[in-house]
C-alpha cells in the first residue's frame, strides 16, 4: 500500500540517503552541478534535513510502500507580503 506523511523522526537518515542518491543522480546531468554547489544542502545532511524537520516553516514528506520509504520532498513556506505564503517544494525524489 502507498502512502505520502509527514516523515517521522526515524525516518530521517533515510531521507539523507535518498538525499544523496538525488545529488549523485544529478551531478552528471545537464545543470546538476550548478545546482549541486548553488542550491543543494551541504553535507552533514543528516543534520539539515533533521534541522529543517523541527522547522515551522518547512516540512519533510515520505512516501512509503508497505511501509518502506521510497521517496521524499521537502517544502518551506515562504511568507508575502500580502500576509499570506506561498508553499515552495525545494527537493523531491522517488528510487
Amino acid at each position: 500500500m502507498e502512502d505520502a506523511r509527514v516523515a517521522h523522526e526515524t525516518e530521517l537518515a533515510r531521507v539523507a540517503e535518498l538525499a544523496r542518491e538525488l545529488r549523485r543522480e544529478l551531478v552528471g546531468e545537464r545543470g546538476g552541478l550548478l545546482w549541486a554547489t548553488r542550491e543543494a544542502r551541504p553535507e552533514p545532511l543528516d543534520n539539515a534535513i533533521a534541522e529543517l524537520s523541527d522547522r515551522d516553516d518547512a516540512l519533510v514528506a515520505v512516501g512509503t510502500t508497505d511501509d518502506a520509504v521510497v521517496g521524499y520532498g521537502i517544502a518551506r513556506w515562504e511568507p508575502l507580503r500580502d500576509g499570506t505564503r506561498l508553499g515552495v517544494v525545494e527537493e523531491i525524489y522517488v528510487e
